[in-house]
């Protein structure tokens, strides 16, 4: 089993490459990964993913009949989204809960009539609360929620004096930063919808009147699949009110890509490094392994580089740009698959080196293998990340652009945009950028998760 692979080729370590080797060599295998707390969750046992009910609150006020009046035959944004969301609910075996809320939040009894303008117009009911959206409550309810399940806010997002108390900083971004601490997604979907009818609390002006269009906002809470998921079932419902000329889409995540590379990670190699089976069991296609010569490794004639793009598997609308980083875990096999199978080691030293603005390469070579010890078998796991996330990304670019400040809105209203955009938007972004980066680990946001199985030869 001597022959090294030529010099600069480009291989991915297959099952079957694997085990043609394994035969040829008659090598021993360690039996089970058993791998160790810590590992990266494709490597250990899956847990079955708990769910929970989703809730759906709808913005009562006044203003969101305009939505219904400005709708057309075609373009009818409250009237699809409400079926949408209950066949999404009962497609992942979930009950949907409905609320409305104005100034308070209160249950409903189903989903139904949300596309009528009598739900909205109700001044003359005794319980009507449809003068005010307290968008600080609503997040504040999706922050205190315990367990699973999705939080849906469908809304105009006009965020005047009377959509929440206090600062923006306290209101909105408090329960903001407290739902991205506890590892939750946030997604924020805008729609251009039809619109006809009064837009309200405009600073300067009172009551705009003429707006044509105006952005309508579906805002998901929940795990990062859950957020997804009913991303995934708006933008391909074949909606035309949700196509993609008229829907946008941000996320704001602490997992902003599929980062897991597994098996496919494409490795170049020069000297004496070898694909060899090590494993048996469910994981044992589930990341490269590798035979490798700690004495070519320190004499520079053996080298691993895994070149890896930082935006090749970023998720759809996910904000992530920021200093590009890399860390590493080791873990040295001690045997067995109980407690203490793997022994925790030094993290490689200079394993990530920078390769251009997007990217950087995993090196296993001499200086980041110095802690390694011949005659071992080590579990090495190594991400590419991102720290200091960069203000006004690319991703919420739409969401400056639908925004208008208060002390702008008068000039706005004179111009009578046939779009007329939402107040004080560009706070709330800057409140779910800010929250994103103060609750990033020091390690950063993950971009790329790798690992690899080695047997250090002399």
């Amino acid at each position: 089993m001597g022959a090294a692979l030529p010099v600069g080729k480009l291989f991915r370590l297959s099952a079957l490459a694997s085990l043609t080797l394994l035969a040829a060599c008659g090598d021993r295998a360690m039996g089970q990964l058993c791998a160790p707390d810590g590992a990266a969750p494709a490597l250990l046992a899956p847990v079955p993913s708990a769910s929970g009910p989703m809730r759906v609150y709808w913005d009562g006020s006044e203003s969101i009949a305009g939505y219904v009046d400005g709708a057309t035959d075609s373009v009818r944004p409250l009237g699809d989204l409400q079926p949408l969301l209950a066949a999404h609910a009962r497609d992942s075996g979930v009950a949907a809960q409905w609320f409305r809320f104005g100034e308070r939040v209160a249950p409903l009894a189903s989903g139904s009539g949300l596309a009528s303008t009598a739900f909205y117009r109700c001044g003359r009911q005794a319980a009507c609360d449809n003068q005010e959206s307290r968008i600080d409550t609503v997040l504040n309810r999706m922050a205190e929620r315990t367990g699973p399940g999705l939080d849906v806010m469908v809304t105009d997002l006009w965020l005047s004096n009377t959509a929440f108390q206090g600062s923006a900083e306290i209101a909105l971004g408090q329960p903001i930063r407290s739902l991205l601490a506890k590892g939750k997604s946030i997604g924020v979907i805008g729609v251009r919808a039809p619109y006809a009818g009064p837009v309200y609390d405009v600073p300067g002006v009172g009551t705009h009147q003429g707006a044509r269009e105006r952005p309508l906002f579906v805002v998901l809470v929940g795990s990062r699949t859950e957020v997804l998921s009913a991303y995934r079932t708006l933008s391909r419902s074949g909606s035309p009110a949700l196509s993609g000329e008229r829907m946008k889409f941000s996320l704001f995540t602490p997992e902003p890509a599929n980062a897991w590379l597994g098996a496919d990670l494409p490795i170049q190699t020069t000297g004496d490094i070898a694909a060899q089976r090590l494993i048996d069991g469910d994981q044992s296609d589930a990341l490269p392994q590798l035979r490798l010569s700690l004495d070519q490794l320190r004499t520079g004639q053996a080298v691993l580089r895994a070149p890896v793009r930082a935006d090749a598997r970023i998720l759809p609308g996910a904000v992530w740009k920021g200093r590009l980083g890399g860390q590493t875990q080791v873990w040295r096999r001690a045997g067995g698959c109980g407690a203490g199978a793997w022994q925790a080691q030094p993290a490689l030293s200079g394993a990530w080196k920078p390769d251009g603005d997007t990217g950087a390469v995993f090196t296993l070579d001499g200086g980041s293998t110095q802690n390694l010890v011949a005659g071992s078998d080590y579990l090495i796991q190594a991400q590419l990340t991102s720290r200091d996330l960069a203000p006004s990304p690319a991703e919420t670019k739409w969401l400056r652009d639908w925004s208008v400040s208060p002390e702008r809105a008068r000039t706005v209203s004179a111009a009578a945009p046939a779009f007329f955009p939402t107040l004080n938007l560009a706070a709330f972004t800057e409140q779910l950028e800010t929250g994103l980066r103060e609750t990033t680990p020091a390690a950063g946001l993950p971009l790329a998760s790798l690992a690899v199985l080695v047997r250090v030869e002399p």
